[in-house]
């Protein structure tokens, strides 16, 4: 008889909540991965924006330089033919510098110069740089093929690996006459740390 009393104990008491303890590790094991991935998703959607305006900060950059009067001015004069030319050369390569440090400290700005004319001057510059013919790398070729379009790359130095942007610049004066490719370079790096900044999760984030 006591034998029957507890097992009727057993199944009318115990099981009930052995049962609910099921029910409820199930039901928090749902909550805990619903509040996980709510979270990765906030952590990629800001991922995304800080990247996004670093990217779209690299394209403003480009076209604010490309129609500055100062750089649009230097660069007409070195299309021209201007005797002074190794002169314009360092105050352009001073200039972007300058663009460069004050404008956004991500980025780099470059400008490559193209024409016979320009081979002749022994002239270094981590910022003007001058594309001898038959030397044009394949980014270069590719800006000049579709001169209206941002174009995008990678290259590795010793130390970083780089993402790089380039785009045609055109005098104002007619819209017509190549002055230039202009870039920014962006230190893959930057971006990683950008990212991982927005990562609260955890998670690893794949670009």
């Amino acid at each position: 008889m006591l034998k029957r009393f507890l097992y009727s104990y057993f199944a009318l008491c115990v099981l009930p909540f052995l049962l609910l303890g099921i029910l409820v590790s199930d039901f928090s094991e749902e909550k805990i991965k619903e509040e996980l991935l709510n979270a990765a998703e906030i952590s990629m959607a800001e991922s995304y924006r800080s990247l996004n305006g670093l990217v779209e900060s690299a394209e403003k950059a480009a076209l604010d330089a490309g129609i500055n009067h100062t750089l649009q001015g230097q660069l007409q004069d070195i299309v021209n033919g201007t005797p002074w030319l190794q002169e314009e050369l360092e105050e352009l390569s001073q200039w972007l510098g300058e663009y460069s440090l004050y404008g956004n400290s991500d980025m780099k700005l470059g400008l490559f110069l193209d024409g016979e004319e320009l081979e002749k001057h022994s002239f270094v510059s981590s910022n003007v740089q001058i594309v001898e013919k038959g030397q044009e790398e394949e980014w270069y070729l590719q800006a000049l093929a579709e001169p209206g379009r941002f174009h995008w790359s990678l290259y590795q130095t010793e130390t970083s690996t780089i993402l790089r942007q380039a785009k045609c610049i055109y005098s104002m004066k007619d819209w017509s006459t190549l002055l230039g490719v202009i870039t920014v370079d962006i230190n893959l790096e930057r971006m990683r740390s950008i990212a991982m900044a927005a990562n609260t999760t955890g998670n690893r984030l794949y670009l």
